[in-house]
C-alpha cells in the first residue's frame, strides 16, 4: 500500500519480527458468552447486505469527505466491476488510482503516471466491506457479545500466514458490521461503522471512521453522495497520459550542472534565492525534502499533521511554488516533508531526493565516465546506437530490472543510482542457496542505506550486511564471476513482492544510463569503464 493509515509507505514497505504481545492479541475485555451459532451470524450479516436489484448493472458512482491527519479531503470514485478510477484531493494536492482488466496504475501529485503491482486501499478506505468472517480459509470464532447496547456478537477472525487476528463486531438488531479491530504494529486500531442507508437494494455504511488511539492520526470518512447501476465506458479506467508540473519550454536537450560524489549524483535545485544540494535518485518514487529545510523555506503543510502529542516527528506532502535545476523549471512541485538522515558527505549540504516523479517528465543521460546529466526533451529523444533495453518494468515509479544473479534470472531489481553496492537480500539467497558462500567468518556491518520508512518519518536506514560470494552476476554484456557482494537479511518488497537486490554504482558505472521514462524504458549502453574492465569470453 502507498500510504496506509498509519504507517505511510514511501520506498519500502518494512516487515517486522516483532514477537506477539498478549496485550495486542487478547480478545476485547467485557465480553458476555453467547450460544448463537457462526453460521446464523454470517447469515444474518448477509441478509442485512442485501443485492442489487435485478437488472442493475454493477457499477458505483461515490463521492467522499475526509479527515485525514488534520487534513480535508474528498474522494471521487468510479467502479464497474473490478474496474475502477480514484480522484483525491486535498488542498492542492491530487492523486489517482486505476484498474483496467486487472491492470493498476497510479497518477501522483506532480501528474506522473505509472503502472502499479500493489494493492491500491486508499481508494477504498471510506467504502471498504469486511468479509473476512465469511471467507472459508480463515479460523472464525464467536467469541462472545458486547454487554452494553447496542449489542452486537464480536467474531475473532484468524487469517493463515497473518501474524494477529481481527475481531469483528456485527449489530445483533442488523446484522451490519458496527465494529473492527486489527493489529498495526504495537498498536491495535478501531474501525467504527454507523450511518447505514439502503440504496437500490444494498445497504452500505455512509460514515466510518478509524482510530489507533491516537487522535491527531484518527481518520474519518463520510459518503456524500452513490450513484448505482449507470453505465461506465472502459475507456475510462484506462492509465491516463502523465501531466508533468514541469513548465513547457525545454526544446533541445542540454546539460543538468550536477556533482559527482561516491555514488551520488547531486544537482543545485534554485527555490526562492536559495541553492539546495539534492541526490538524483532513480529508485525513489517521490521527492524528498528534509523537513527543517521545508520550514526554514516556510513551505506549507496544507492542514497535515506533522508532530505527534509526545513531539515525534511526522512526515508530510508539501510543494515548491517555483523552482529551477539547471534548464528545468519546475512550478508547484510536490515533495514529502521528513527527516533526513541520509549524509552523502561533509563537506556537501544534501537536503533531499529528486526522484522518479522529477526524472519522468524528460528523458536523462547519466554519464559516470564524465561525470555528466543531460536532460532531452520526451519528444525528441531517441535511443542511442549500441545501447541495450534494459529488461524492465516501472511499479509505481520504482525501476525493477532483470539481471543474472547466480546461476538464475532475478526479476526484481531495482536500479539504484543512489546506492554505491549492489544488495543481494535473503529471500532470493534462500531460493538460491548454492549460488552462494558466505565469506564474512561471523563478522557483521551496518550500512546506512539510501531508503525512506516514514514510521520513522526519515530518509536513510540502518541494514545489517555481510560479504558472500556469488557464482555470477550478468548485466547486459557483463559477466562477474566469483564475486564478492553485500547480502542482507532486511527485508524488501515492492508491490507486496519481495525484491531480489539492488544493484548500485558499482555494476551501473560500467554504464552510460538513459532514462526514458515517458516511454517506460530505461538503455544502458557500455562506457569506456565496461571496455577497460571486460574482455571478450570465447
Amino acid at each position: 500500500m502507498r500510504r496506509p493509515l498509519f504507517a505511510l509507505g514511501l520506498a519500502i514497505v518494512l516487515l517486522g519480527a516483532a514477537k506477539p504481545d498478549p496485550k495486542l492479541d487478547a480478545d476485547p475485555a467485557g465480553l458476555a458468552p453467547v450460544t448463537v451459532r457462526l453460521a446464523d451470524v454470517l447469515a444474518k450479516h448477509e441478509r442485512a447486505l442485501g443485492s442489487r436489484a435485478a437488472g442493475l448493472a454493477d457499477t458505483a458512482i461515490e463521492e467522499w469527505a475526509f479527515v485525514l491527519a488534520g487534513q480535508a479531503g474528498t474522494e471521487h470514485l468510479e467502479r464497474a466491476g473490478a474496474n475502477y478510477r480514484s480522484r483525491l484531493v486535498r488542498g492542492p494536492l491530487i492523486e489517482e488510482f486505476g484498474q483496467l482488466d486487472g491492470k493498476r496504475w497510479h497518477r501522483d501529485f506532480n501528474g506522473i503516471t505509472s503502472p502499479m503491482t500493489d494493492i491500491d486501499v486508499f481508494s477504498f478506505y471510506g467504502s471498504r466491506i469486511l468479509e473476512d468472517a465469511a471467507d472459508p480459509k480463515n479460523d472464525v470464532t464467536v467469541v462472545g457479545e458486547t454487554t452494553t447496547a447496542p449489542k452486537a456478537y464480536v467474531l475473532r477472525i484468524a487469517q493463515p500466514g497473518e501474524r494477529h487476528p481481527e475481531w469483528l463486531y456485527f449489530d445483533e438488531a442488523t446484522g451490519d458490521v458496527v465494529r473492527s479491530e486489527r493489529v498495526y504494529g504495537k498498536r491495535r486500531a478501531v474501525t467504527t461503522y454507523d450511518d447505514y442507508r439502503t440504496t437500490l437494494g444494498t445497504r452500505r455504511a455512509w460514515h466510518v471512521h478509524d482510530s489507533d488511539g491516537r487522535v491527531e492520526l484518527d481518520a474519518d470518512w463520510h459518503r456524500t453522495s452513490l450513484a448505482l447501476g449507470k453505465p461506465i465506458a472502459a475507456a475510462r479506467f484506462a492509465q491516463p497520459a502523465s501531466q508533468a508540473t514541469v513548465v513547457e519550454g525545454l526544446v533541445q536537450p542540454a546539460n543538468i550542472p550536477a556533482k559527482f560524489v561516491y555514488s551520488d549524483v547531486i544537482v543545485r535545485l534554485n527555490v526562492r534565492g536559495r541553492g539546495l544540494d539534492f541526490i538524483v535518485d532513480s529508485s525513489a518514487r517521490d521527492s524528498i525534502i528534509d523537513r527543517n529545510v521545508a520550514s526554514d523555506l516556510g513551505l506549507p503543510t496544507y492542514g497535515q499533521l506533522t508532530q505527534l502529542a509526545d513531539g515525534t516527528k511526522y512526515a508530510y506532502d508539501t510543494t515548491i511554488d517555483d523552482a529551477t535545476v539547471g534548464p528545468i523549471r519546475l512550478q508547484n512541485f510536490a515533495l514529502r516533508a521528513q527527516t533526513y538522515n541520509y549524509e552523502t558527505d561533509r563537506d556537501i549540504k544534501v537536503v533531499g531526493v529528486l526522484g522518479f516523479d522529477f526524472l519522468a517528465a524528460n528523458a536523462f543521460k547519466l554519464d559516470w565516465v564524465n561525470g555528466t546529466l543531460d536532460v532531452v526533451p520526451a519528444k525528441t529523444f531517441a535511443p542511442p546506437d549500441g545501447a541495450d533495453l534494459a529488461p524492465m518494468q516501472l511499479d509505481d515509479g520504482v525501476p525493477l530490472i532483470a539481471m543474472g544473479i547466480g546461476s538464475a534470472v532475478a526479476s526484481r531489481v531495482v536500479l539504484d543510482t543512489d546506492n554505491f553496492s549492489t544488495i543481494i537480500f535473503g529471500t532470493y539467497i534462500d531460493k538460491h542457496p548454492d549460488d552462494f558462500v558466505d565469506q564474512s567468518h561471523g563478522r557483521r556491518a551496518t550500512r546506512v542505506a539510501p531508503f525512506a520508512d516514514d514510521r520513522s518519518s526519515a530518509f536513510g536506514q540502518p541494514l545489517e550486511v555481510w560479504v558472500d560470494k556469488v557464482s555470477h552476476l550478468q548485466l547486459t554484456l557483463a559477466d562477474y564471476r566469483e564475486l564478492p557482494v553485500w547480502v542482507t537479511n532486511f527485508p524488501y518488497s515492492e508491490g507486496g513482492d519481495d525484491i531480489d537486490a539492488i544493484v548500485g554504482r558499482d555494476y551501473l558505472e560500467y554504464f552510460d544510463i538513459y532514462f526514458d521514462y515517458p516511454d517506460g524504458r530505461i538503455y544502458l549502453k557500455p562506457n569506456a569503464y565496461f571496455f577497460k574492465t571486460f574482455k571478450r569470453n570465447p
